[in-house]
């Protein structure tokens, strides 16, 4: 508790307040409860809503907002958590963005329905329902099936992160497809027993809450390429990734050679 970093800030005002005003300090005044806390951080959220909310609507009314709905679960209480952001550019063409919300989400379950329940109980602090519903709020998210369902309807535009972030993966990591598992349905016939029909069932399981965007990332265990260092590779491994590099540097050059002479052509 004496190395806590906390209490040493906190002394360390009291301390300044003191030669500053030379004055008694109450304890009290300064070590204030749990309870207090909690009631000022309460009023301070109500406060910056209000100031916020005319700006948001504001926004809204040009149909200039995009909002950024995520789900997320806490890895230690394994909470789950409904988090908003939101994106707007002035008429000076200055982008904004606004943690709009964390808040926990205390549905009985992750379907549509209940994403889009807990999604306008947010919303509707703001003001911003009767813009969500008038469809003049995009929404920016991956392709999350539950979100998915949630925002059926209204304006959504996919995010493109997540589409670099796949075409990453595909590219670096060459992740191998799954393969697919052979279930045979056997009719027999009076005649005889014939082999009718061959289905194929894909061995894997959607999630509510996965993404088609999620592209699984493989095991490094497997892919022992992918966590190789230069260290570590050979002497022609490394003149390959050279003569690469160098070669990619020549491209600038190159293309600025065929420029001028097409100018002068």
């Amino acid at each position: 508790m004496i190395t806590d970093p906390g209490l040493k800030d906190t002394l360390q005002i009291i301390v300044d307040m003191c030669r500053k005003y030379r004055c008694p300090i109450d304890i009290d005044d300064v070590l204030v409860s749990a309870t207090t806390i909690s009631t000022n951080v309460a009023k301070l959220a109500h406060d910056y809503r209000s100031l916020i909310k005319p700006i948001l609507i504001r926004q809204a009314e040009c149909g200039a907002l995009t909002v950024c709905p995520d789900l997320w679960t806490d890895n230690y209480q394994k909470i789950n958590y409904l988090g908003l952001t939101i994106y707007f550019v002035d008429s000076n063409y200055k982008l904004y963005s606004f943690d709009l919300c964390c808040s926990r989400f205390n549905e009985v379950d992750k379907t549509g329905a209940s994403v889009l329940r807990a999604l306008r109980k947010q919303l509707d602090l703001f003001g911003l329902l009767p813009y969500m519903d008038n469809h003049n709020i995009t929404f920016t998210t991956d392709r999350g099936s539950n979100i998915l369902k949630a925002l059926k309807g209204y304006p959504v535009v996919y995010c493109f992160a997540h589409r670099i972030n796949n075409m990453l993966k595909l590219a670096f990591y060459q992740t191998a497809q799954k393969k697919e598992k052979q279930n045979l349905i056997v009719t027999t016939t009076p005649s005889k027993n014939k082999l009718k029909q061959v289905e194929y069932a894909n061995d894997t399981s959607s999630d509510d809450s996965s993404s088609e965007d999620d592209v699984p990332t493989p095991s490094p265990s497997k892919y022992i390429e992918a966590n190789t260092t230069m260290s570590n590779l050979s002497t022609k491994a490394k003149e390959v990734l050279i003569t690469i590099a160098t070669s990619k540097k020549l491209v600038k050059y190159a293309k600025i050679v065929n420029e001028i002479a097409n100018e002068i052509i």
